[in-house]
């Protein structure tokens, strides 16, 4: 295929022309990276742009680990014509880069200008001779933007025609249709041909061709010269697996299309093509901010690629009959046929036979008025139309199970199934059943099982039966074999019948998370996430290894998974996804999104009705017992989940959001969109903010000048309009515009700590007006940090505390009461606060367990040069600060998983440092893995906090969900307290959905962590006399001097706590990754040594030992053998004059903790990161 084509008069050439010439500068530079990476990708995407402020901003080094392939210079002019002005800046640029010590393999001088004049191009020749001359370049060549665009097109042909054949660039999973191949009962089936011509006007011919056997997957792979196959048959005749044994056998490229991701609204035949490539596949080596550039080069490449003659790619569109896009008015197949006769790579089509008999009609009807000049452009379709099995193909099937089967009995039961074949009795007995091949084989398995099913016997009861038979055989085969019996699913003690129950609930809830809107309707997707299984209830979240379900069920792996992706599974065959659906919707009202369903999937809807099936069962699947009635109803994700990522773009942050819809209320799915960069340092955009937010709430603005309560509002209102254009890109502002009015539930997952999402309020006064809600008002919002354990969607209270202050609030003892009472008003509630609340008392009651809801009611303090260290003064005087939380707390939370509030000003507030994130919100969440958490970013009021906790509680008594409780409490906050902004500050890390459970334990986070079932608590304390304690100082620390005995201990205990960090951790990291196997060893009292394995592999290992002062206190060892002379790291002892710490020697370089005072907690994690680095 020839590659230097010139694309000038496409119009995405004009659109990117117009962008090189209308920006200048950092703009500039911006526009012109996603065109070089495109012209050049073959080295580019492997180096990395760096600015050099010594040569300029116009100056980009491109390095490559120690050297400099690439130095850019991209200079932006405001006239085209290069004259005497322009020819002096490039110069300049030239030599300033002639004059730093920088030398380069080939530098490129790239502008928006014309190379019309000679003078200008050969001045340009002479300066980048010079820098040849002189040995700073190896090569030097200059770019004007049309070589530019032409370079970029035919970058992105090459790699687009380098993707499609080493990669599936298809917008379908190309290997769940391979592995339908499988399904095939006999090669030859009886088949209608005829051959169609048709015009850009109407269909003009159709000239039928005699019925013959043959085989349809050779067909289409041999069309006999036509570009164009169609082919249709009914439900069952076998369409799917035609199409699966084709693609199994072919060589060329293929783009494999389902028929339901054809929009409604394409328009014309780069919008058509643009949906057959998986852009985000062929874009997936390119940064983020490249594609919406790339998609531009992207249209115009694919239309070259497909309507090449010499192109052999195959596109296949396969269940056209789901397209909204042949619904549209005025014509539907015409519009598509019309389109499609532009392409010269072949395409197959495939749909159900009644949908195209409806069609021809009005395809027959003129489309159009012809015109009085020009030709009519003529072109053929070969279709290919499945027919009904006849006698003699059912016969040779039955043959062909008689002679394979060795049971007599088999054999006889066949064999009496041909006799009634022969007397015509099977039509009698089962309808059209027997001749379409997939219920045939349903059939043929029934009768070699248990005999013939009743007279009568429909499709869905067929198949609904033949179901419950394989799994219960899949389940006693191995007993049946001589094992030691199957994998369970869920437990060990599950019986046979519970098995099959779950099963059967697995494949239901896996069909409704196979699905996706489109264009109004219901697509069915090739697979889901194993994840999206276990989150649909509480019990499924209880599947532990994957084996069980795909050992015991009709879902299979989609594998193999890349290393660190989800598990991904599918059904074994696209009927069965269709009829767990139809039993879904009927099961299950409302829980689909909205949206027409599928046509195969409403068929088997009507079917199941017409048989009576679910009401002639006494459960949903017979033969099974009843099984206890769920009492808690499963937990649907969030309507939107926004994932925002942090990129490091030439020292700038910028931001990417991933927005994910998994009901389907929006059309989003992993859909990725480039955020804006900022123009501040997210410090600097956090300190303004915050310092702002809390003057107002003293009711001052800026600068110390006061404010009126309404003034208040108003200039809220005012910082919420600022995040909205700071922070959402032109892109992410459409994309806000498609689920503002559909989204109710929405999570952020993030690993930034200072966005304040909760005060994003939309505005728009251009275009089509736009003026929402704070984000906090409009949706039920929360958020949770990346990179941690999903949050908990059910919460079990049956124990709680209420914590308050040394400095009592006004309000606290209401607060507290208000608290304590649901333990009083609530069966199974049980208020274990400490009597007399202290560090000590806190601690032991976290570290017994059983907590399922925590309330502060308090003052907090807040350090942001150490935000570890933000602490809550109790009544005893101690402090309670984030760095308690460690060892034996961290393990017990994890398993309680409670919902922890605290009411207390600063709390919820972050900062953000090389280590990550930390605080209080960091520390329960992604520390200690607890359930919830909710606390206010900034200072509020005590009326505010009081009414903000009855609003939540009261909103959670009552059975609401966690954001929708959230949400009515910030409306009961900001009622309290009119003109003032505490009730913006309260954030929620969590899931939207979760509900607190008050008297009940939970069932989803128990069942996903094995072994977390608690004892009954212990019983209350008794009551002890009142006491009233006088307010102490905050300043009660004073120096001490550290004996070596202190020392000692203290090293020991670091040591001891290291060991039992390092045990717990492996095994949750083992429980997670399912490759993963770990290993602890204790060598004696003072070594101990870890490993981890993926696959069976070491990839990790360490040895850590007390070093008795040799080389430091305690030593790390990045092996799990050697001597103790040998070590990577070592931890000292150091004391400030009032607490001790340990120091690491800083032989770790890149780690930014390597000359931090660590607490012991703090130095575990550190010597943690070192041995799971290498597998991150």
């Amino acid at each position: 295929m020839k590659l230097d084509r010139s694309w000038t008069h496409k119009r995405e050439h004009q659109l990117l022309t117009k962008q090189l010439i209308g920006c200048s500068g950092a703009a500039f530079r911006a526009a012109v990276l996603p065109l070089l990476r495109a012209a050049i990708h073959e080295s580019a995407l492997g180096w990395r742009p760096v600015e050099i402020p010594e040569i300029g901003e116009d100056h980009i080094v491109w390095r490559s680990g120690e050297s400099t392939p690439l130095v850019t210079a991209c200079l932006a002019f405001s006239w085209p014509e290069l004259g005497e002005q322009e020819i002096r800046k490039v110069r300049e640029g030239i030599r300033r880069f002639a004059g730093s010590a920088i030398q380069t393999e080939h530098y490129l001088l790239l502008h928006n200008g014309e190379s019309r004049s000679r003078e200008a191009r050969e001045a340009i020749a002479a300066e980048l001779q010079g820098l040849i001359t002189t040995s700073r370049v190896a090569h030097a060549e200059s770019w004007d933007r049309q070589r530019l665009l032409g370079k970029a097109f035919n970058g992105m042909l090459r790699h687009a025609r380098e993707s499609l054949q080493k990669t599936n660039l298809s917008t379908a999973p190309l290997e769940a249709l391979r592995r339908q191949a499988g399904f095939v009962p006999l090669e030859e089936v009886p088949c209608g041909l005829s051959l169609l011509r048709f015009n850009q006007h109407q269909l003009c011919e159709v000239v039928p061709l005699p019925q013959e056997l043959l085989d349809p997957a050779t067909a289409i792979l041999d069309p006999e010269g036509e570009l164009l196959t169609l082919v249709t048959g009914e439900f069952g005749l076998g369409k799917t697996t035609a199409m699966a044994r084709a693609v199994v056998r072919e060589s060329r490229p293929i783009l494999y299309v389902a028929g339901a991701r054809i929009s409604k609204e394409t328009s014309g035949k780069k919008d058509f093509l643009q949906q057959c490539i998986d852009l985000e596949q062929l874009f997936s080596g390119f940064p983020a901010e490249d594609h919406p550039t790339l998609e531009k080069l992207a249209r115009a490449v694919i239309e070259y690629l497909l309507q090449d003659p010499e192109s052999q790619t195959l596109v296949i569109i396969d269940g056209l009959d789901e397209s909204a896009f042949l619904a549209r008015r005025g014509g539907g197949f015409q519009q598509l046929f019309n389109i499609l006769q532009e392409i010269r790579s072949p395409i197959v089509l495939t749909l159900r036979t009644e949908l195209w008999d409806r069609g021809a009609e009005s395809f027959a009807a003129a489309f159009g008025k012809p015109a009085g000049h020009g030709e009519l452009r003529n072109r053929k379709i070969r279709r290919i139309d499945l027919l009904a099995w006849g006698d003699d193909r059912i016969r040779m099937l039955i043959l062909r199970h008689r002679e394979a089967a060795s049971d007599p009995a088999v054999q006889a039961r066949l064999e009496d199934l041909a006799g009634r074949l022969e007397r015509g009795e099977l039509t009698r007995l089962y309808g059209d059943i027997p001749r379409r091949p997939l219920f045939l084989r349903l059939l043929l398995d029934t009768v070699m099982e248990e005999g013939l099913p009743a007279a009568g016997t429909g499709r869905a009861r067929l198949l609904h039966d033949w179901t419950l038979r394989k799994l219960y055989r899949d389940i006693q085969a191995p007993v049946a074999a001589g094992g030691a019996g199957r994998l369970p699913i869920l437990s060990e003690d599950e019986s046979e019948a519970r098995a099959v129950e779950i099963a059967w609930e697995a494949m239901l809830e896996a069909a409704a998370a196979m699905i996706e809107p489109t264009d109004g309707g219901l697509e069915l997707t090739a697979d889901c996430t194993l994840d999206a299984i276990r989150r649909s209830s509480p019990e499924l979240g209880g599947i532990g290894e994957p084996l069980g379900i795909f050992l015991n069920s009709l879902l299979l792996s989609v594998g193999p998974v890349p290393h660190g992706l989800p598990l991904r599974v599918r059904f074994a065959h696209r009927a069965f996804q269709e009829f767990f659906l139809a039993w879904f919707t009927l099961v299950r009202p409302g829980r689909l999104p909205p949206g027409t369903l599928p046509e195969p999937v409403r068929d088997w809807i009507d079917q199941i009705q017409k048989e009576g099936l679910l009401q002639s069962l006494s459960t949903p699947i017979t033969g099974m017992s009843p099984s206890p009635p769920m009492p808690r109803k499963s937990i649907p994700p969030p309507d939107l989940e926004i994932r925002v990522r942090i990129v490091d773009r030439f020292g700038k942050t910028q931001l990417t959001y991933t927005l994910t819809s998994s009901t389907g209320v929006v059309p989003f799915t992993h859909h990725e969109i480039a955020g804006p960069v900022l123009q501040t340092s997210p410090e600097e955009l956090h300190r303004g903010f915050l310092q702002h937010i809390e003057q107002l709430g003293t009711g001052r603005d800026l600068g110390g000048t006061l404010v009126l309560r309404d003034e208040v509002d108003r200039k809220l209102i005012g910082i919420g309009r600022d995040l909205w254009r700071q922070l959402f890109s032109p892109e992410m502002r459409q994309a806000y515009r498609t689920f503002r009015s559909k989204v109710h539930s929405l999570l952020i997952v993030s690993d930034e700590p200072w966005i304040p999402w909760e005060m994003v309020k939309p505005f728009e006064d251009e275009g089509e007006p736009l003026d929402d809600p704070f984000f906090a008002e409009q949706f039920e919002l929360a958020r949770w940090l990346a990179g941690t354990r999903s949050p908990s969607v059910d919460i079990g209270v049956q124990e709680l505390a209420c914590i308050t202050g040394r400095d009592l609030l006004p309000l606290a003892p209401q607060e507290k009461a208000l608290v304590t009472s649901l333990a009083t008003s609530r069966q199974g509630v049980r208020d274990a606060t400490p009597p007399m609340p202290s560090v000590r008392a806190l601690t032991t009651l976290l570290e017994r367990g059983g907590l399922g809801l925590l309330h502060f009611a308090q003052h907090g303090t807040f350090d942001p040069a150490q935000p570890n260290e933000a602490g809550l003064p109790l009544v005893d005087g101690s402090v309670f600060r984030p760095s308690d939380l460690h060892g034996p707390i961290q393990t017990q939370v994890s398993k309680d998983r409670p919902l922890v509030v605290l009411n207390a000003c600063g709390s919820g507030r972050q900062g953000w440092s090389w280590a990550g994130l930390s605080g209080w919100a960091d520390r329960w969440v992604r520390g200690c893995g607890c359930g919830a958490f909710i606390g206010p970013l900034w200072q509020v009021r005590d009326s505010a906090a009081f009414a903000f906790s009855r609003g939540l509680y009261d909103a959670l008594a009552r059975g609401e969900t966690l954001g929708k409780a959230a949400q009515e409490a910030r409306r009961a906050a900001r009622e309290a307290t009119p003109g003032e902004p505490s009730w913006l500050a309260y954030t929620v890390y969590g899931h939207p959905n979760a509900r607190v459970l008050l008297g009940e334990a939970p069932l989803s986070d128990s069942a996903e962590m094995p072994g977390t079932e608690l004892s009954s608590p212990p019983p209350p304390p008794p009551p002890t006399p009142q006491q009233t304690v006088p307010a102490a100082s905050a300043s009660l620390r004073i120096k001490k001097r550290f004996s070596d005995l202190d020392r000692d201990r203290f090293v020991e205990e670091a040591f001891n706590l290291m060991a039992t960090f390092f045990e717990t951790s492996l095994g949750q990291l083992e429980q997670q990754h399912a490759a993963v196997e770990t290993r602890f060893r204790r060598i004696d009292r003072d070594h101990f040594d870890a490993a981890i394995y993926v696959h069976g592999k070491k990839e990790s290992s360490c040895r850590i030992w007390l070093a008795k002062g040799h080389i430091g206190d305690i030593a790390y060892f990045a092996n799990d053998s050697g001597m103790d002379n040998s070590y990577n790291e070592a931890l000292r002892t150091e004391d400030d004059g009032y607490a001790m710490w340990l120091r690491p020697l800083g032989l770790q370089m890149f780690n930014p903790r390597r000359r931090d005072l660590l607490a012991p907690h703090e130095a575990a994690e550190y010597f943690w990161s070192m041995l799971i680095e290498r597998l991150q």
